[in-house]
């Protein structure tokens, strides 16, 4: 209906007027803040608040410790859930524990970050968390841990420290630490444990399914798919995993034949399913014969599950060896999937695109990519020109399409033009992605008129705009009080980062670009905030985008002495300029479809 509506429209569009160019404020709203009324508890005060993570419809969830009159250590804590205005306590420290007999209670919690799903429609979210439990036969050390996931109102213990062990030998049980679960975006369950039994050396092992079925994935020890036999798994790190049941981790090797030049490699696959990606020593796809992996799974595990296929993809960087690799050109980095569908997207020492003449890629870190294949990645120039303050830089797009989209030194969005971006080295780390495309990192800025209160900035790219666009600048005023943040550390530690949305670590931003964050104020206090994207196209000033906005945006295009006319004190100069060229024009159109559409 909106296409039809919008194409009697088109034709009457191509005309506008120049306008100034600035971005319409993001929209912050108050989750909970240190020193108020703990939600839901009358009487009891939030002391503090961590650790917010979000569900697709906005829902907050985070953890703060209480005071107040009859709060001691049997009752300090809770977690809490909700939108703005209509935050709830959810598990409550002292309450009985869900899904077990009456005598037990949450006696820690929780012990490791807890985690939501995004939900999806009118389904609820669900929320895994490991929390410590009292009651007749808890010994604590030994049982008193307890993994339970399920939505709101419906949490059902899965596995308790002391349990036997999905899919291992009798007598081989869940040990109490470290002891956790996490979901991805559709619920699917990871849950990673240590292992203890008579014969069982400190163990680890890791599965996945559902809260009902749990699969053994992987094990200490268990041979290594796609290496020789006898070649086994000695430790994974930096595991990831996503809605199709798999998990992509970076393994090192023990056992026959290993080597310090063959024990790393990296694997993606669900139970039974593993397939080796990459291996130190092995042969680089795509490369000519005989240059081989010399250091394989070189960045951070990301996957992703694109819509309609049963595998994820995967990032994959490091460095090779061989005929004609040198120092200068060493360092790779690929995308794709599992079976051999990895393609190069960048080597050290290539042309880098729209970096400047003779400028070449010197090296890569961070890589994280979402539902839509599309990647985000951090670089480093060298080349004619390039100094401290040019040298790193960000790329996003799709797979073997990546565009330059943030470099030190630049120009920063929306500002003057002589106030620059600097601080892109952080950005790959404290980046955070959802599925559908939107980014958010933050980053400093230099020039005329920033000073060390206000040179950190927050930054969304927005999926539709594509471009960069402003969230919230250290030094601004919220609620009456100071946003401190000396760097782009304390901005970006205060939300879930180094995630793509689709890889089943803890999400703080939903598919909305909403953002669930932690702030720091200059009186020393901290909030919990929920940050959503500047409404662009909001044309009639009444807060949303819909097609009430498409006649104002017409009248804006045409006849802008009209527009103000009868819209008085609403800056659609802000709103609608989609393209941020400081101008309301036929620019502007395509972007404004499309956003009525997203």
């Amino acid at each position: 209906m909106k296409t039809r509506v919008l194409a009697s429209f088109v034709a009457a569009l191509w005309a506008g007027g120049a306008l100034g160019q600035v971005s319409p404020p993001a929209v912050i709203e108050l989750v909970a803040h240190e020193g108020d009324p703990a939600p839901g508890m009358p009487g009891v005060t939030l002391l503090s608040v961590i650790h917010p993570v979000m569900d697709a419809a906005g829902n907050v969830l985070f953890r703060g410790t209480l005071g107040g009159p009859g709060i001691d250590t049997s009752n300090d804590t809770a977690l809490f859930y909700g939108p703005p205005g209509a935050v709830q306590p959810l598990i409550w420290k002292g309450e009985p524990a869900p899904d077990m007999p009456e005598g037990f209670v949450i006696a820690e919690l929780p012990i490791t970050a807890e985690n939501v799903s995004e939900g999806a429609d009118a389904e609820p979210a669900w929320i895994a968390f490991t929390a410590g439990v009292a009651g007749p036969g808890i010994v604590p050390g030994v049982n008193s841990r307890v993994l339970f996931v399920g939505p709101p109102g419906d949490f059902r213990k899965v596995l308790q420290a002391g349990d036997q062990a999905p899919n291992c030998e009798p007598g081989v049980t869940i040990a109490e630490a470290p002891f956790g679960g996490r979901l991805s975006d559709n619920g699917t369950l990871y849950v990673s444990a240590d292992l203890v039994g008579s014969g069982v050396p400190y163990d680890k092992a890791r599965w996945i399914g559902t809260r009902d079925n749990l699969e053994l994935v992987y094990r200490k020890g268990m041979q290594a798919p796609g290496c020789d036999p006898g070649v086994v798994f000695a430790s994974v790190d930096t595991i990831r995993h996503n809605d199709a049941g798999q998990i992509a981790f970076r393994g090192l090797l023990a056992g026959i034949g290993v080597t310090s030049g063959n024990n790393t490699g990296r694997w993606l696959g669900g139970p039974g399913t593993l397939t080796k990606i990459s291996r130190d020593g092995d042969q680089v796809p795509d490369m000519d014969e005989g240059v081989t992996w010399k250091i394989a799974a070189g960045i951070v595990t990301t996957t992703n599950t694109p819509p309609g296929l049963a595998w994820g993809d995967i990032a994959e960087s490091g460095d090779v060896q061989g005929k004609g690799v040198t120092g200068d050109n060493d360092c790779v980095l690929f995308l794709g999937d599992y079976d051999g569908g990895l393609q190069l997207i960048a080597r050290e020492g290539d042309p880098a695109p729209e970096a400047g003449p003779d400028v070449t890629f010197a090296g890569f870190a961070y890589c994280w990519i979402n539902n839509q294949a599309e990647a985000f990645y951090l670089v480093k120039y060298a080349g004619p020109g390039i100094t401290d303050s040019n040298k790193w830089a960000t790329y996003f797009g799709p797979y073997g399409a990546g565009e330059l989209t943030q470099r030190d030194g630049d120009p920063a969005p929306t500002f003057p033009p002589e106030v620059t971006l600097w601080r892109i080295a952080a950005a790959g780390g404290l980046a955070a992605m959802n599925d559908v495309g939107d980014v958010i990192t933050p980053t400093q800025i230099a020039g005329p008129g920033v000073t060390d209160d206000d040179k950190v900035v927050l930054w969304l790219r927005h999926r539709v705009l594509q471009r960069w666009v402003p969230l919230l600048r250290s030094g601004s005023i919220i609620g009456g009080r100071t946003v401190y943040a000396p760097d782009e550390y304390d901005f970006g530690f205060g939300y879930c980062n180094q995630t793509s949305g689709a890889d089943g670590v803890r999400q703080g931003m939903n598919d909305l670009g909403m953002l669930a964050m932690v702030l720091e104020f200059t009186d020393g206090t901290e909030g919990v905030f929920r940050i959503s994207p500047p409404v662009f196209g909001d044309a009639n000033c009444d807060g949303t985008l819909d097609g009430l906005d498409i006649a104002p945006f017409v009248l804006l295009l045409l006849d802008r002495a009209a527009y103000e006319a009868q819209y008085p004190g609403c800056h659609g100069d802000v709103s609608c300029d989609l393209d941020g060229n400081a101008a309301i024009d036929s620019g502007d159109i395509e972007m404004f479809v499309a956003l009525l559409g997203a």
